[in-house]
């Protein structure tokens, strides 16, 4: 093994977010379009004050902080979150940093964030840095969003082509080739945890082949330092291998548990429960501190793996070493009830997929999983393919996955992205044989389907792999589209057309532009435009687009690249007098004139005269029409133009307005600014007879901009010469503008000062000196405090409350006495002076002033009431009476003039006795219901509500004495807190009623122009909407239940209504989750019914979706013990399952079920002593069904379940399905010979149409029609030999004849006794 060499930090790219919604909405996404994305440096971060670090698992976090503290090594404290003391920090740090707050124990996560967010507020000098993953963040955003100025910065993924650069130079030549033949690896790469293990691997084993290995590499690293890093241990192979099995066997139990956490007592029962020698074995040669402390990651007693990969890795290496995968995962991984897979398993799975000798077993499952999963969620789907290597597949399993997957998108509502990671893998796994499963009759496609084929396609025909037959199939597919006059179709032929390369066809369609609608000339300019057809008809198309300001339009004209081309457009374009209408950009897409133009202007200026004096003038044009910033790229082509006298003088002639040139030059860099480009506008603005002084004007402004330049100035000193007067004026101005800007506010405050100590001076004007300087209080700081001290201990000793008279003008208008306003300013600096003796002498004045302390917003009033509450305290029984007889013996309004604050006395200093002040706002408001007093009332009724101070009827009365009951209403409050005390079910009527009636239409923005929303859509659109919040409580409650099962089908009703669906979106979701708060599988399993019934005749993907994810949240939720985990993997262990992997093996067992349960009531003549008329299909089918589980039982399948009489979602029903593990179900129907489905030929043929509909609908992998012989009259069985023939064209289909006598010919049942 080589040396390890100490790897260099590779810098990720660190992206800084204006605010935290920016953050979520990933506001910083680079496009195609975009300006680069600043990328902040570790300097950069350092001049942020209070910065949280946010990244995925491995991004780089904790390594990002480890090369800060190399650079701030002093000065310096570091801990984790939860290690985060802020009495431990000692005073003199600059820097404070903070790893993992999401390592954090989840009850605990908000109090250390908030003991973060207070130590930053009494500290601001200090610099803070933490670091959070990013879902934590989105969790508690409001939360975040409370912490005042506090940045946030991402780290991203690494570029790919820098890490394939880094991999270039880095690594062996093997490494390389394996790194450049897998994209999964260098998607997986682009994160630096990965590439750093990547380099290491290769620098120690000399390649790395794939990403099993990579993950193998990590494993053992981190085992091997372990075990090296303690003293006792002796490292070798035995050693290793045994702490990795043990590994895997802990991380397995762990995901049978759902948990990424467990705690040492949890280990412990592990290691004890689990069956075998191994964990003996590990207890035996290494001390369990050591496994906890080493090998595990330990947090507060917390332990965990490293990273979740990993605990998937080793999951998935433990699933692998079981006989049947496929049997073990519908053990341990399914959820029985819901049919749905727990979704950690979606991220285990994947690990199976690396390897050649692994991949068909990943494929099986990976089919079952798809099969099962009827609506698996798109995420998850794409999940479980994220590893999935193509260069590792044979043919026959490149042909199955793509048929999979693309039979599963043609059944889904889903679209594939286009040339994203899904098309890409198909593309890869195309081969010939793929082709028929393509050419569907896109008759019966919708959208959906015909998108992800055109992007199937699109993916294929980029790399030239396409079949011919294929190609033409879907050629005369996307004519026969055109030709429907169907809108959605041809927008979907206009797709074909494009990924096909079918330029004749869209040039042929330029004839038919004009009679398109709006939505398909959009898209025939789009990929008419960035296909780069030049057809003289296509462009016509274009222009006529541009002319309406269609942005689809204006950017196919923008991507013309044949000068040819070029020069007619914009020709045509000034001839029609139509450069306005092109630089005025409308629609959502965004038009990127700018990187279009200096493109054009490339080739343009290559060209001859005519062809620069005409891209000089749309330049020009784009100057003055468009919204003017800075165009830093337009600008250096704008310095060509200037250069040459003709396009020069051309360009100059183009404005009308001289102050557009002014603005333009304005904002000229400096890098393009010299004396050839000084000299030729010289020359320029002269020969077109400008004024003088706007020459001047000009010049003045380009050269002031480069004088400074050492390089440039002796190049310039002519015109530096020429204006030497102005610039002499300009540096006087400048730096006694400078100098009063720093001057004249210290000079106010001095002046303030020296008032304090002038004995010539009355108190009244110390005062207002004394109030100026305490809102300076770091100028303060610098001079001798006592003089303002001295003020404002007189100030406080003439002070006389009482004598202080407050009026009230209007409602919320009042005339102040000034001293009122002076107090607080006077407590805060004092405070901050640390004059707290002095303070303590005034505190029963602060306490008296409480009411009013936020009667001026000069101040931080947050600051202002810590700072009260540190000096006064607690407040006495005594002292509370006293103070509130004081308040109640004055006759003016000192107890008027903020509710705010009276709220504050009650629930900061439990002055109880104001109560009364709180029922005077509410009756106040019931007097008056506007916004003047709704404010004040709803403050006064939720802390009434958090008191207890009512009972159930005062609420009743404030409720029925309310008109206004919009959603921010104080009577809505009122409503919901009768839901959350009372569980009042007169107010959840009312609730769930108001949430009927007062349905919100999705009103459509066509425009794009920025509205208001009303409280409605804000109620949609929030992440925890306020009319649900009171619900959510009390989710033990049968009545709520009963009415949110009426409510959903209320919302089930709206889906069916293209304009209530946002609104059905909005009442279904947080049903759900009310739902899954309740943690009853039962109303889980009742609002699936609900919605397959509500599908049976209207199908809704939209009530689909919501089901599936909240089923998925259901399951995420539910956790099972340790112990019972344990128990399950031992079941797998010792397990000895039947080879039934695949719905193949399924339907071979069939065959032998079907054979035993023949012989059971042929040969021992079960139904032999049954009456005949008794025989009939209800009870031969439940004693078929006894049978055949029987029969199952006996053959060892114990698992197999067999349900009678199952509702399709067109409420027909089946009547058998035999389901056994992941597989797909084998279908039943039973039928007697005598019945007419059998016997007349038309009902046989219309039977088999249901068959068939059955069949599909349960997603059969063998359907069975079951004939029974009950000798009835009538019972002809040529015709079962008719109806055998008649099922042969049906694949996967089984007809069968039971007769229901003896083998020894007695007939079955006695006769009726006469």
């Amino acid at each position: 093994m080589k040396p390890q060499k100490v790897l260099s930090y590779i810098t990720p790219q660190i992206v800084k977010y204006q605010t935290i919604d920016d953050l979520l909405e990933n506001n910083k996404q680079s496009s195609l379009f975009d300006d680069a994305v600043e990328n902040l440096s570790i300097d950069n971060l350092l001049e942020n004050c209070f910065v949280c670090i946010i990244g995925e698992p491995g991004i780089g976090k904790s390594r990002l902080t480890d090369e800060i503290k190399k650079r701030i090594s002093t000065d310096l404290y570091s801990c984790t979150a939860s290690e985060f003391t802020p009495t431990d920090i000692p005073a003199e740090k600059m820097y404070c940093i903070i790893d993992a707050l999401d390592e954090v124990e989840g009850n605990s996560f908000y109090d250390v964030l908030q003991s973060i967010k207070q130590y930053k507020e009494a500290n601001q000098d200090i610099k803070i840095l933490f670091t959070c993953r990013k879902h934590y963040v989105a969790s508690y955003a409001k939360h975040f969003s409370d912490c005042k100025n506090l940045q946030f910065v991402e780290i991203r993924r690494l570029n790919e082509t820098d890490v394939l650069n880094i991999i270039n130079n880095k690594c062996s030549k093997a490494t390389i080739e394996n790194v450049n033949k897998s994209s999964k690896l260098r998607e997986l790469l682009t994160i630096p945890r990965y590439l750093t293990f990547l380099l290491e691997c290769d620098n120690q084993q000399g390649a790395s082949s794939n990403i099993g290995e990579l993950f193998e590499y990590m494993i053992i690293h981190s085992i091997q330092a372990a075990i090296k890093s303690h003293k006792g241990f002796k490292y070798n192979e035995s050693n290793k291998i045994l702490v990795q099995r043990v590994l895997e066997k802990v991380a397995f139990v762990m995901e049978i548990s759902r948990k990424d956490q467990i705690s040492k007592d949890e280990l412990y029962t592990i290691l004890d429960g689990m069956k075998g020698n191994m964990t003996q074995m590990l207890i035996a040669n290494f001390d369990l501190l050591f496994f906890q402390s080493r090998i595990l990651k330990d947090t507060n007693g917390i332990l965990q793996f490293e990273n979740t990969e990993l605990q998937e890795y080793l999951a998935a290496k433990e699933l692998c070493r079981q006989d049947n995968i496929e049997s073990v995962l519908y053990d341990i991984a399914v959820h029985k009830d819901l049919k749905h897979i727990y979704p950690n398993w979606y991220d285990v799975i994947p690990h199976i997929s690396y390897s050649d000798d692994r991949i068909q077993t990943f494929i099986n499952v990976f089919k079952l999983i798809v099969s099962y999963e009827s609506n698996l969620e798109n995420k998850s789907f794409e999940n479980l393919l994220k590893y999935v290597d193509s260069s590792v597949l044979s043919l026959q399993q490149k042909e199955d996955l793509f048929s999979i997957i693309f039979e599963h998108y043609q059944r889904m509502p889903a679209y594939i992205m286009w040339r994203g990671p899904i098309s890409k893998l198909l593309q890869e796994c195309y081969i010939a044989n793929c082709d028929p499963i393509m050419m569907l009759s896109s008759d019966q496609l919708n959208k959906i389907q015909l998108f992800n084929i055109y992007s199937i396609i699109d993916a294929i025909i980029e790399e030239n792999k396409l079949s011919k037959c294929v190609l033409d199939y879907w050629t005369d597919t996307a004519n026969s589209l055109m030709k429907t006059g169907d809108n959605e179709k041809q927008l979907a032929a206009l797709n074909f057309y494009n990924a096909l390369k079918c330029n004749a066809e869209l040039i042929q369609l330029s004839k038919s532009y004009s009679g398109f609608t709006k939505e398909l000339k959009e898209k025939y300019c789009e990929i008419t435009g960035y296909g780069k057809i030049i057809d003289k008809n296509v462009v016509d198309c274009w222009l006529a687009g541009c002319y309406v300001s269609n942005p689809y339009s204006i950017n196919a004209v923008l991507c013309i690249e044949d000068l040819t081309t070029m020069t007619y457009a914009y020709n045509r374009i000034l001839a029609d007098g139509k450069l306005y209408d092109f630089f005025n950009k409308k629609g959502a897409l965004l038009v990127c004139y700018e990187l279009y133009l200096k493109k054009q202007f490339d080739i343009a200026w290559n060209g001859d005269v005519d062809s620069r004096q005409l891209i000089t003038r749309i330049i020009a044009g784009f100057i003055s029409y468009h919204s003017y910033t800075a165009h830093n790229e337009i600008n250096v082509a704008i310095k060509h133009i200037l250069l040459e006298e003709v396009t020069g003088s051309l360009f100059i002639a183009s404005f009308d307005r001289v102050w557009d040139l002014e603005d333009l030059f304005r904002h000229f860099g400096t890098e393009i600014i010299d004396t050839e480009l000084i000299s030729s506008l010289d020359k320029l603005l002269s020969q077109a007879k400008l004024e003088i002084w706007n020459i001047d004007d000009i010049l003045v402004h380009l050269v002031n901009r480069i004088r400074g330049n050492e390089e440039k100035k002796v190049s310039i000193t002519e015109y530096i010469e020429r204006y030497a007067d102005t610039f002499k004026r300009w540096d006087e101005e400048s730096q006694k503008s400078e100098n009063e800007k720093v001057n004249l506010h210290e000079r106010h405050l001095i002046k303030a000062y020296k008032i304090l100590v002038d004995s010539s001076v009355s108190n009244y004007d110390k005062y207002d000196a004394a109030y100026e300087l305490s809102n300076d209080i770091e100028f303060v700081r610098k001079q001798n405090h006592q003089p303002l001290i001295d003020v404002i201990k007189t100030f406080f000793n003439e002070l006389d409350l009482d004598k202080i008279a407050i009026e009230r003008n209007a409602h919320n208008s009042f005339t102040l006495h000034l001293s009122l306003l002076k107090i607080p300013c006077f407590v805060k600096i004092l405070y901050h002076l640390d004059d707290k003796d002095l303070l303590n002498d005034y505190r029963i004045i602060l306490a008296k002033t409480l009411p009013n302390i936020c009667i001026t917003r000069h101040y931080d009033v947050n600051e202002i009431k810590e700072i009260y509450k540190s000096v006064i305290g607690s407040v006495s029984d005594d002292e509370k009476k006293q103070l509130v007889e004081w308040w109640k013996s004055r006759e003016d309004n000192f107890m008027d003039i903020s509710y705010d604050d009276i709220c504050t006395c009650i629930t900061d200093y439990g002055i109880e006795a104001l109560f009364y002040k709180l029922e005077e706002y509410i009756e106040q408001y019931i007097a008056n219901q506007n916004l003047d007093y709704s404010i004040a009332a709803s403050k006064a009724l939720n802390i009434i509500s958090d008191y207890g101070y009512w009972d159930i009827d005062k609420y009743r009365h404030l409720f029925n004495s309310l008109e206004d009951d919009n959603i921010a209403s104080v009577k809505v409050q009122c409503n919901a807190i009768l839901i959350e005390k009372f569980k009042d079910s007169d107010a959840i009527k009312w609730r769930v009623e108001y949430l009927k009636n007062n349905v919100v239409k999705t009103i459509y923005n066509d425009m794009g122009h920025v509205r208001s929303i009303s409280y409605g859509e804000s109620e949609m659109m929030s992440p925890n909407p306020y009319m649900f919040r009171c619900f959510m409580g009390i989710a033990a409650d049968e009545t709520l239940a009963k009415y949110m099962l009426e409510l959903f089908d209320f919302g089930l009703r709206l889906c069916e209504n293209t304009d209530t669906l946002e609104y059905a979106r909005y009442l279904l979701d947080q049903i759900y989750y009310f739902f899954v708060n309740v943690n009853k599988v039962d109303y889980i399993s009742m609002l699936r019914q609900k919605i397959e019934e509500h599908n049976s005749k209207n199908v809704s993907y939209l009530a689909t979706s919501i089901m599936n994810n909240a089923e998925m949240r259901f399951l995420m939720n539910e956790k099972i013990a340790i112990d019972r985990a344990v128990k399950q993997y031992n079941k797998c262990v010792e397990e000895s399952y039947l080879n039934i992997r695949n719905d193949g093996d399924l339907r071979r067992y069939f065959t032998m079920i079907h054979f035993e349960v023949q012989k059971e009531i042929q040969d021992q003549g079960i139904y032999s002593l049954v009456r005949q008329e008794y025989l009939n299909e209800d009870f031969i089918q439940r004693e078929l069904k006894n049978t055949i589980i029987n029969k199952c039982c006996q053959m060892g399948l114990e698992t197999v379940r067999v349900d009678r009489e199952v509702t399709l979602q067109d409420n027909k029903r089946t009547d058998f399905l035999i389901r056994y593990g992941l597989c797909n179900p084998i279908m039943v129907e039973l039928k007697l010979l005598h019945n007419k489905e059998i016997q007349e030929d038309n009902e046989r043929q219309e039977y088999k149409n249901k068959f068939i509909q059955y069949t599909n609908a349960t997603g059969a992998c063998l359907s069975v029609f079951w004939i029974f012989d009950v000798h009835r009259e009538g019972s002809n069985r040529s015709k079962f030999d008719a109806l055998k023939a008649e099922y042969t064209d049906l694949s996967h289909t089984l007809v069968l004849l039971t007769d229901c006598k003896c083998s020894s010919g007695i007939e079955t049942g006695y006769k009726k006794a006469k």
